[in-house]
């Protein structure tokens, strides 16, 4: 199908891939190659010489997706029931599935599901092979890789389900975030702006050049200053 005819409201893109979101709910993907089973699909590219052509994905049968986002080489959804679907690389079990093992077509976070204590996704934002998802109750949850401390939970051990980020609980509901390759900046509460995960070239922002495994507080733009 050509995205040019289509009234687009989600597009992200990967290393070597991307994906849109029509508004009717419809997931497409494109790419040049489908070596981390990046595009959603069991068929690999049939032709790497000709032009990669957007391919139509079911998330999903029976409901449709609202948003969409990828990282180098996965890509996670939320659907207009606010359901979390995730399919591609997994060696830094980037899918939350519970597992490292690629997969090849969308498949439930069935972490958000459990029948104690469901929970709906209000967001979700992938860094290079990690992810953090907001929920409708304010909740923070991040999985994925961590060699930089970049899920902010005070280790770096990679983790293959999500996790809730308490760090942040007692300074009100996350409002903003955002997902570089390795690191993570959000506002939280009355502006506070904190960040986590790699910071060599100080793209924390905090003065420090070090990875920090938990948020710290960006005390230049916090506070008295509106973001968001």
């Amino acid at each position: 199908p050509a995205l040019s005819k289509k009234c687009l409201v989600s597009l992200e893109i990967g290393s070597e891939h991307g994906t849109a979101c029509d508004n009717i709910g419809t997931v497409y993907t494109f790419g040049s190659s489908n070596d981390h089973l990046q595009l959603g699909t069991v068929t690999p590219w049939p032709d790497p010489s000709q032009p990669a052509k957007p391919l139509c994905i079911e998330v999903n049968d029976s409901t449709s997706v609202r948003t969409v986002s990828c990282g180098t080489n996965h890509t996670l959804t939320i659907t207009s029931e606010d359901e979390g679907y995730t399919w591609g690389a997994n060696v830094n079990g980037q899918l939350g599935l519970g597992h490292k093992r690629p997969v090849q077509r969308p498949s439930l976070l069935r972490a958000f599901k459990r029948k104690a204590d469901p929970k709906l996704l209000k967001s979700v934002h992938c860094g290079g092979d990690y992810n953090a998802a907001l929920t409708t109750d304010g909740e923070l949850h991040m999985w994925g890789r961590n060699i930089f401390g970049q899920l902010g939970l005070g280790h770096c051990a990679d983790m293959s389900a999500p996790q809730q980020m308490s760090a942040l609980a007692s300074l009100g509901n996350v409002r903003l975030l955002a997902c570089g390759t390795n690191h993570v900046l959000c506002v939280v509460g009355d502006n506070d702006i904190h960040a986590w995960g790699r910071g060599v070239h100080g793209q924390l922002g905090n003065g420090f050049v070090t990875k920090q495994t938990t948020p710290r507080r960006i005390t230049n733009l916090s506070g008295n200053k509106k973001a968001g």
